[in-house]
């Protein structure tokens, strides 16, 4: 029986594969293992959609219809968790859901405007900085699961880039106890910034993705997210990092693959 196979065909989902649990936790932060929710876990299984699927928002929408958007985008996800963990279970399987959460600990659209200039004055505050940036981990990184599992890499905007999809995908993972075959890490080869001319560095309002170093500064994203909701301009959505990303478009990856 191929399970992966199964769940694409059962599910819709566009990729999905297979994360060693132990692989993964010996590279993340401490408290936010796999087996840190679910001591017996053996594997994570990481499946993403497009996000056009799953009701993602327009370039022009208004702040009402991108928050309405969001939502039914987290709707198709649970729906879809929950679907995929009562298939594992039926094969016999343990399982622990986590359902995708864009921005952890942060219900920004509830929030009044005072509220909201509070916070991101708060949050210029360096000592409130690194106690921010610790809440704002997740409790698993599905990025980091995906390219885990072989799904693809993470780019210089620290989103996953897939081969099928891009930047375009969101994910979801269940942590279980089944014994299935992971997948393999592969060479990155789609992001290639000298390629694309730092295109998402560029794109970045909040100047939040470094062309130097590591990793992308959680907290300017933060901030620049409450600078929209203040100023009513955008919503909750930027996004520029990964509408201007290249990877999706034909030529850029045929130039990016005779780099391989």
């Amino acid at each position: 029986m191929d399970v992966l196979k199964e769940l694409q065909e059962l599910v819709g989902c566009k990729i999905v594969g297979v994360a060693d649990a132990a692989s993964y936790d010996a590279r993340a932060p401490k408290g936010h293992g796999a087996r840190d929710f679910f001591p017996e876990a053996r594997t994570v299984i990481v499946a993403g959609f497009l996000r056009e699927e799953c009701g993602g928002m327009g370039e022009s929408f208004s702040v009402e219809e991108e928050i309405a958007a969001y939502r039914r985008s987290c709707q198709f996800m649970r729906e879809r968790l929950s679907q995929t963990a009562a298939i594992l279970q039926r094969m016999g399987a343990r399982v622990y859901p986590l359902p995708y959460r864009e921005m952890p600990r942060f219900i920004l659209e509830r929030r009044r405007e005072a509220s909201l200039r509070a916070l991101r004055s708060l949050l210029s505050r360096p000592g409130i900085q690194r106690q921010a940036d610790r809440l704002m981990w997740d409790r698993l990184s599905y990025s980091h699961l995906a390219v885990e599992a072989g799904l693809g890499e993470l780019g210089l905007n620290g989103l996953l880039l897939t081969p099928e999809m891009g930047p375009r995908v969101r994910l979801m993972a269940i942590v279980s106890d089944m014994e299935l075959k992971p997948g393999e890490r592969t060479k990155p080869w789609l992001c290639q910034p000298d390629l694309c001319g730092y295109a998402c560095a560029r794109a970045c309002p909040s100047g939040a993705i470094p062309r130097v170093g590591k990793g992308v500064d959680k907290i300017a994203c933060l901030k620049h997210h409450l600078q929209l909701l203040v100023s009513g301009d955008e919503g909750l959505s930027c996004g520029l990092c990964m509408v201007k990303c290249p990877v999706v478009r034909t030529r850029f990856r045929a130039e990016a693959e005779k780099r391989k």
